[in-house]
Parts: structure tokens; sequence; C-alpha cells
């Protein structure tokens, strides 16, 4: 999968509540040892000099917490911020590491991309960090249940998500040579499916 490509910072009360009801936070937390999530925000005021090619700047803010099904402790259950991703136009620009993913092996937990008022505008971005943490949490030797995403932007990041060697059918022979799949559903629930991952050749 080449190809594709502890400080603690307090998360905002409101918004680490923010749309998690919507889907259901008894939900998550019943279904998930961990929760990954991810809040997407237009930085106005960066690279504001006249003339500047880096406007306009995204972060995408990704931050997790444990769950009630691993630890009862207030401490373990804490939302912490992982890490900043920036992006331009839909393109990778950097990123800035908080701290260490702290979710264990052969876990299960899902990827939460919060619904911001620029959320859907910023599909690609949010693309290319689902895949990002797809991997790493690969790398955690953990289970990805779920990725969902706010339903007005669905559609979008589906198609984006075929640009990193997504697709959604597999049919017959056509399942040779699968290496991952991940299930994406949206924020109200109504669309779903699952995607899957073939090394391009």
């Amino acid at each position: 999968m080449t190809a594709i490509f502890l400080t603690v910072i307090p998360v905002s009360p409101a918004l680490a509540a923010a749309n998690e009801g919507d889907f259901g936070e008894t939900h998550l937390n019943i279904n998930n040892d961990w929760i990954i999530y991810v809040d997407v925000e237009k930085k106005k005021q960066l690279f504001a000099n006249p003339g500047s090619k880096l406007r306009p700047i995204t972060n995408l803010r990704v931050s997790y917490r444990k769950t009630t099904r691993v630890s009862l402790d207030e401490e373990d259950l804490k939302t912490r911020v992982y890490e900043d991703l920036w992006y331009h136009e839909g393109k990778a620009m950097g990123s800035h590491r908080l701290n260490k993913l702290n979710i264990d092996r052969n876990k299960r937990g899902a990827i939460f991309v919060r619904t911001t008022p620029d959320a859907s505008m910023e599909p690609r971005a949010v693309a290319h960090a689902i895949v990002r943490l797809l991997l790493q949490s690969m790398l955690k030797d953990s289970i990805l249940t779920a990725v969902i995403v706010p339903r007005d932007m669905f559609r979008e990041v589906v198609s984006e998500l075929g640009h990193f060697g997504f697709f959604a059918e597999v049919e017959g022979a056509e399942s040779s040579g699968i290496q991952t799949s991940m299930y994406i559903t949206s924020n109200p629930p109504g669309m779903d499916l699952y995607m899957y991952y073939r090394k391009q050749k």
C-alpha cells in the first residue's frame, strides 16, 4: 500500500459533543474501543499577505479517545489531539504531530469526520486524511470498523477515495488481489458502502 498515498491539549466540550450525538454517542461507545475524530476548518488568517500562493489553508485536526469498552479511567477517556494536517486546495502541505496515537493492538474503532461549516468544501483533503489514518490504524494492528462522514459530502468523499486506489464494486474475479477494505457510512445515517483497495499495477 505504499502507493497510497503525551501532551494533552483540551478539546472544546461543545466541539466534542457536536455531531457525535447525531450519529449516536452510545452507539459509538458500545461498538468501538477507540474513536478518531477529524475536524475541518479553513484558517483564513494564515498566509494572509497579498500575493500568497498558499491561501486558502485548511486545517484538519485529528483527535482520538478510548471508550468505556476498554477503560473506565477518566484519564484514558479524555480526548487528545493527535496531529494537525494542513491542506491547500485539497493538496497535502504538511503535518504537525502532537501526541502518539495510543490505541491498542487488536482493538476496534471508527474514524468520525465531524460536520463543520468547512467540511463539505474539502472532500479531497478529507479523503486523504481517511487513507492516512487507515494506514496508521493498520500499523497499530487495530481494526477499523467504520468511517463516518457528513452526509452532504458522502458521494464526493467516495469519489475522491478513487484517486487513492479504492473502488466500491467487487464481482467475481475482480475480487482477486484485494488488499484491504473499509466500510463508509454517512452522518446522519442513510448512505453507506464498502470500499476496496487493490494495489495498482
